[in-house]
This record gives C-alpha cells, sequence and structure tokens, in this order.
C-alpha cells in the first residue's frame, strides 16, 4: 500500500511504485474519477500513444476502444 502527504497547497507526490506501475515520468498528465469505491487515478494518453509506429493512422475506432476500457476500468474501480 502506497502513501503520499497533501501539502497544504494540496500538492502530493506519487509514491515511486506507483509512477513505475503508471509508467509515468515528469511531465505527464494524469487524471483523477470519482468512482463509488474510491478515486480513481489513471494516465492521460496522448495521441502519439494510440498511433502504431508502422501505420501512423489514427482511427476513430481505436479512440472509441480507449474510450470503452476508461469507462470499463471506472466502473469497476481500477
Amino acid at each position: 500500500m502506497a502513501t503520499a502527504t497533501l501539502t497544504k497547497n494540496g500538492m502530493i507526490n506519487l509514491p515511486i511504485e506507483i509512477r513505475k506501475k503508471l509508467k509515468l515520468k515528469s511531465g505527464d498528465k494524469i487524471t483523477f474519477i470519482d468512482t463509488d469505491d474510491g478515486i480513481l487515478i489513471l494516465p492521460l494518453l496522448k495521441l502519439s500513444d494510440l498511433v502504431d509506429p508502422k501505420n501512423k493512422e489514427i482511427t476513430i475506432q481505436m479512440v472509441k476502444e480507449l474510450t470503452a476500457e476508461h469507462k470499463l476500468d471506472a466502473a469497476k474501480g481500477r
């Protein structure tokens, strides 16, 4: 179980094990989703994360699949 301390300015440092698990690095953006079971923390993907390096097309289907996965994870509290 990872813990962090909230500063008087409302800031926290994410513990290293969480940053590693989510593959977060300096400058990455994350989102907080309020669920019935608690707060879900997800890294925000960049459009470039959706692109296959061999096929530079971003399709609507890829975006729909990613959105569905995020909704499912949020519903499951992940």
